[in-house]
C-alpha cells in the first residue's frame, strides 16, 4: 500500500529566454525611475544591454521562444540551486524526481538532481541523463548511483495557452505578465523523441503521445481545466511509493497546484 504521508518539494524551472522581458524591464523601471542609472558600473551595463538584445531576440526568434530553454543566468541559478540541495543532505533523501516535459525544466532537474560523477560508484558507467550541447552546457553528463531515478509527467506541465508567432513590438515588452504568457510560444512542447534523445537518462514512458496534442492552435486550456489537472496529478504523487519526491514544474502550474489541493486562495498563499 502506498504511503499517505508524503514530503514533496516544488522547484520552479530557472530563467528560461522567455522570461527575460519581465526581469529586463524591471531592471530598466529601476534604473530610469530611481536614478539607478547614475551608479551603475560598466560590467553591469553591458549585462543589461545584452539582455534586451537577448529580450528582443526571445520575442523575434521562433526558437528562442518555442519550448524556451534555459538562460546562461538560468544555467547560474541551477548550480547554485544544486549547491543548496547537496548542502542540504536533500540530494540522498529524495526518492524521485518529477519533471514536467519542457526543456527548460529538464534542463532545470537534470542540473539540479543530477551527480557530477561520469560513472556509477562501482565504475560502471550509466544512461546519460542529459547530453551536453549548445543549450545543455552542463557539465553533468551521467548519474552515480546515488542519483534518484527521474520520470516526466505531463501532468505537470505549464498552462496550456495557446501560442502566437506574431512579430514583435515594443509594446508587447510591456505587456502584462499573463499577457505575455498568453502570446507566447513558450508553452508548446517539442516531440518526446526529441526529449529522448537529448535527455536520455529520464523516464518518458508517462507521457502517452509522441507530439503534443494537448496543445491546440486558438485553443486555451480554462482555469477549471488546469486545476482538475493539478488535482490529478496530486493524487498521481499520492499513489506513488516513493515517501520523498522533488517536482520540476513551472511557477503558474504550481500556483494553481497548491490552490487546488489546500482550498486556499491567491492571497492566502502569499504568491
Amino acid at each position: 500500500m502506498a504511503t499517505q504521508y508524503k514530503t514533496i518539494h516544488l522547484i520552479r524551472h530557472a530563467q528560461g529566454y522567455h522570461n527575460l522581458a519581465r526581469t529586463t524591464l524591471t531592471e530598466l523601471r529601476r534604473l530610469i525611475l530611481f536614478g539607478g542609472w547614475r551608479t551603475i558600473k560598466l560590467g553591469r551595463l553591458l549585462q543589461l544591454l545584452s539582455s534586451i538584445w537577448l529580450s528582443i531576440l526571445s520575442r523575434i526568434v521562433p526558437s528562442y521562444r518555442f519550448d524556451a530553454s534555459l538562460t546562461p543566468t538560468g544555467w547560474l541559478q541551477v548550480e547554485k540551486c544544486r549547491q543548496m540541495v547537496v548542502a542540504s543532505g536533500l540530494a540522498s533523501k529524495i526518492g524521485l524526481v518529477v519533471v514536467s516535459p519542457m526543456t527548460r525544466t529538464l534542463q532545470t532537474a537534470a542540473g539540479v538532481f543530477g551527480e557530477r560523477e561520469i560513472y556509477d560508484d562501482n565504475g560502471e558507467a550509466k544512461p546519460i541523463l542529459m547530453k551536453k550541447g549548445k543549450t545543455n552546457p552542463c557539465t553533468r553528463a551521467k548519474p552515480s548511483t546515488k542519483s534518484p531515478p527521474f520520470v516526466a509527467q505531463e501532468l505537470c506541465r505549464e498552462h496550456i495557452v495557446r501560442a502566437s508567432l506574431s512579430s514583435f513590438s515594443f509594446q508587447s515588452l510591456l505587456m502584462s505578465s499573463r499577457a505575455r504568457q498568453a502570446h507566447s510560444a513558450a508553452h508548446r512542447r517539442r516531440d518526446i523523441s526529441s526529449y529522448s534523445a537529448e535527455f536520455p537518462g529520464i523516464d518518458f514512458s508517462l507521457v502517452q503521445h509522441d507530439q503534443d496534442v494537448l496543445w491546440r492552435p486558438g485553443v486555451e486550456e480554462s482555469l477549471q481545466e488546469m486545476q482538475e489537472r493539478a488535482k490529478a496529478f496530486f493524487q498521481w504523487l499520492m499513489s506513488r511509493e516513493e515517501k520523498e519526491m522533488a517536482v520540476v514544474s513551472h511557477s503558474y502550474f504550481l500556483h494553481e497546484f497548491l490552490r487546488a489541493i489546500s482550498g486556499s486562495s491567491t492571497s492566502d498563499l502569499g504568491w
